[in-house]
C-alpha cells in the first residue's frame, strides 16, 4: 500500500500485522461484517438464522474467516 494511506481510523493499522490483538481486529471488523449481513438480508440478516443460508458458507463470510485465520498465523509467528 501507499505509505500515505492513513490506515484504519481508530488504530492506525495499515496492514493485518499492525493489529495488536484479536480483540482490536475484531472491533474493526464487526461493523462491516454486520452491514454485509443486513445488506444481504433474508436468513443472512439475522445472526440467529444466518448459518442456515448457504451464502453464509459460499458467499462473503469466508472472507472474515480467512482474515482471522491469517491474523492467527501472524500472531503465532510473533510468538516464535
Amino acid at each position: 500500500m501507499h505509505s500515505n494511506f492513513p490506515g484504519e481510523p481508530v488504530t492506525g493499522a495499515r496492514k493485518l500485522a499492525d493489529f495488536v490483538n484479536a480483540n482490536q481486529l475484531g472491533c474493526c471488523l464487526v461493523y462491516p461484517h454486520n452491514e454485509w449481513h443486513r445488506t444481504i438480508g433474508g436468513a443472512m440478516g439475522s445472526t440467529a438464522t444466518a448459518i442456515a443460508d448457504p451464502i453464509f458458507y459460499f458467499g462473503v463470510h469466508w472472507h472474515i474467516d480467512r482474515v482471522f485465520d491469517e491474523f492467527k498465523l501472524i500472531q503465532s509467528e510473533r510468538a516464535v
